[in-house]
């Protein structure tokens, strides 16, 4: 049995880890499927973008059809209730023209969706220093100094003489709720 779509325009591979917290057995149980007829062995998925909810099947030997494949259909289950099913899950998708199957990755670049501008900085009322940090006056008695890390900067805040590391780099809407909260009092 293999995935498909209308086009297939990728394809690839799967694998799961059963999660901590329940199993395929477990959840079958909790909706009132008789397990000891339907024995779980897998899992099927599919949705469409723009779709919260995905249709779901739940492959299952029946044990009173000689352990013949069944799929229980659970129609729109929602994407966070199936992935609860599972610890870790990964897919693995490939153009349909080039197959990567026996290829290993050589570099892995990490790339920031979230960038924090410094001319945004600057028209937030951020002051550039030389060395290429920026620092703000949040309040009479706060002070926000982010320090240049690769894409990203870490902050660290001065309350009425007292620094208060933040030891994680942080994206720009990062900033930008730091500061909020440093405003309400809150940090």
């Amino acid at each position: 049995m293999k995935a498909y779509v209308q086009y297939n325009d990728f394809l690839g591979t799967a694998a799961a880890d059963i999660s901590d917290y329940t199993t395929l057995e477990k959840y079958l149980n909790g909706i009132n499927v008789d397990t000891n007829r339907y024995h779980p062995i897998g899992a099927k998925f599919y949705t469409s973008y723009g779709d919260y909810f995905c249709n779901v099947e739940i492959l299952c030997q029946d044990r009173e059809k000689n352990n013949s494949l069944s799929a229980l259909v659970i129609e729109d289950m929602s994407i966070q209730d199936f992935f609860i099913l599972f610890k870790r899950f990964e897919v693995v998708l490939h153009s349909k023209t080039i197959n990567i199957d026996d290829c290993e990755v050589e570099d892995h670049v990490y790339v920031n969706t979230d960038p924090i501008l410094e001319q945004e900085l600057l028209d937030m009322g951020f002051l550039e220093s030389s060395d290429k940090t920026y620092t703000k006056d949040i309040t009479q008695n706060t002070t926000l100094t982010l320090f240049k890390e690769g894409d990203g900067f870490i902050p660290s805040i001065n309350k009425n003489g007292k620094y208060i590391p933040c030891s994680i780099q942080r994206k720009m809407k990062n900033i930008k709720e730091l500061i909020e909260e440093i405003e309400l009092g809150k940090i």
